[in-house]
C-alpha cells in the first residue's frame, strides 16, 4: 500500500489541472458566440422567423435584443461580481447563468416560423446567460493563475475558445449545407440543431 505522502496531490499539477479546466471553460462557452451571436441566429431570423418583416425592421429589432440583453447584464454584472467576491460563489454563478443560456439557446429550436416576437426574447435571455457567464469565466482567472502567469494563461484561455468555437461553427455549417449527412430532414432543422448545439455542448 502507497504511504500516505505518495498520495498528497502535486500542488504544481493541481494548478496545471485548475488552468486547463479554466481555459475549457472558454473552449465550451465560444461555440455561442461563433454559432448563434455570429453565425445563424441573425440569417435564422431574416429568412425564418422573421421572414414576412423587412430587412431593415428585422435587422432594427435584433440590434434592439442585441442591446437590451448587454443592457441587463451591464446593470447585474457591478452587483453579482460584488457579491460573488464576497460569498466566494463565482463558479456558482458562472453555472447558473451557463443553464440560462444552456435552456434558452435550446428553447429556440421549438420557435417556429414567423415567431419572431418569441425568437428575440429568448435569444436576448442567451445572450444574457452567455456574456454574464462569461465575465463570471473571466473572474475566475484570478484564482487559476497568478500575476506573472495571468497573460500566459488568458492566451491559453482565448486560443482553446477559438478553437472550440471555430470547430463548432464548421460543423454547423456543414449540418446546414449538408443536412442529410446527419439524418436531418432539411435545413431549417438543421439550424435548429445547430442553435442548440452552440450551447449546449
Amino acid at each position: 500500500m502507497p504511504a500516505p505522502e505518495s498520495r498528497t496531490l502535486d500542488p504544481a499539477r493541481i494548478r496545471a489541472r485548475a488552468r486547463r479546466a479554466w481555459a475549457l471553460t472558454a473552449w465550451a462557452n465560444h461555440g455561442f458566440a461563433t454559432t448563434v451571436l455570429v453565425g445563424f441566429f441573425p440569417i435564422f431570423l431574416g429568412k425564418y422567423w422573421a421572414a414576412e418583416l423587412p430587412a431593415t425592421r428585422s435587422t432594427l429589432y435584433l440590434g434592439l435584443a442585441n442591446s437590451s440583453a448587454s443592457l441587463v447584464v451591464m446593470l447585474l454584472a457591478p452587483w453579482l461580481g460584488a457579491y460573488a467576491d464576497r460569498r466566494g460563489q463565482k463558479k456558482l454563478w458562472l453555472g447558473i447563468f451557463t443553464c440560462i443560456g444552456v435552456a434558452a439557446t435550446a428553447m429556440l429550436a421549438a420557435i417556429g416560423r414567423g415567431e419572431w416576437q418569441w425568437a428575440l426574447p429568448v435569444f436576448a435571455v442567451a445572450s444574457v446567460g452567455f456574456f454574464a457567464g462569461s465575465s463570471f469565466q473571466d473572474a475566475l482567472i484570478v484564482q487559476v493563475a497568478t500575476p506573472a502567469e495571468a497573460h500566459r494563461v488568458s492566451a491559453y484561455g482565448f486560443a482553446a475558445g477559438y478553437l472550440g468555437g471555430g470547430l463548432l461553427l464548421l460543423l454547423n455549417v456543414l449540418l446546414a449545407l449538408h443536412p442529410g449527412w446527419f439524418g436531418v430532414r432539411d435545413g431549417v432543422a438543421a439550424d435548429q440543431v445547430d442553435n442548440v448545439f452552440a450551447f449546449s455542448i
